[in-house]
């Protein structure tokens, strides 16, 4: 062999060695990025019983105990049901919805929209107010999504509905949680009205007079009238 190309055998291994990795290697080195919550991607196509159903897929929700119905929920009617369209039928593994805790909120999914099948139910929990459930594992396929509510007291209102394609999405899932109002300040005692007492002592001593004339004539009408033979003593004119 040459010397030439001897040479240019030993550039090209010191090119290949200093070389980075093919594209084909890195990528398949890097895991894919969760899509986090599916509805937050996909499109609200129906909000019927629920003026504000944007607010469930705003990555927004009340801190777990606060009101039903505040500008973070969303109220649902008893009969109402929202629904949203992913683009495409998607794998789900994991759900979670903020709801109002005694009422039991039904999710459904459907891969044509005309079938639908029930796909998870967020169960009453006890503590009062707003409360989160999560679902065990899912293993469900889905184009179409769409949410009731039934039982309860029927007011029914959603913090946040969630959806993941695994359960990895769910565990690193970041969800802004709207903190607690504080609470009212106490109203302070009305001031000091020195004015009803003096009104309030008027009364009472005009109350006394009033009893203690009235009892004076009492008297007077039962004391006994004078007898016919009684007359009065002379005086003594020696005296």
């Amino acid at each position: 062999m040459s010397p030439t190309w001897i040479l240019a055998a030993a550039l090209l291994a010191l090119s290949d060695a200093g070389a980075p990795a093919s594209a084909t290697a890195v990528d398949a080195s890097v895991a894919p990025a969760g899509l986090g919550n599916l509805l937050r991607r996909g499109t609200l196509t129906k909000k019927g019983g629920a003026p504000d159903a944007e607010r469930m897929a705003d990555g927004t929700a009340p801190t777990d105990g606060d009101q039903w119905n505040t500008p973070h929920t969303s109220v649902l009617a008893a009969k109402g049901s929202v629904e949203w369209d992913l683009g495409m039928v998607r794998p789900i593994a994991a759900a979670r919805v903020q709801a109002d805790n005694n009422d039991t909120y039904l999710l459904w999914g459907s891969v044509d929209g005309v079938t639908w099948g029930p796909l998870w139910t967020g169960k009453p929990v006890d503590p009062p107010g707003m409360q989160t459930r999560t679902s065990d594992p899912l293993s469900a396929r889905a184009r179409f999504i769409r949410l009731t509510a039934e039982g309860g007291d029927t007011m029914y209102s959603v913090g946040e509905l969630e959806l993941f394609e695994t359960v990895e999405d769910l565990v690193g899932a970041q969800l802004k949680r709207i903190p607690l109002p504080p609470p009212p300040k106490p109203v302070p005692p009305p001031p000091f009205d020195s004015g009803f007492v003096v009104v309030f002592g008027v009364a009472l001593y005009a109350g006394y007079l009033l009893n203690e004339a009235r009892r004076r004539n009492l008297a007077t009408l039962q004391a006994p009238p004078p007898k016919a033979d009684d007359k009065p003593s002379e005086p003594n004119p020696k005296a």
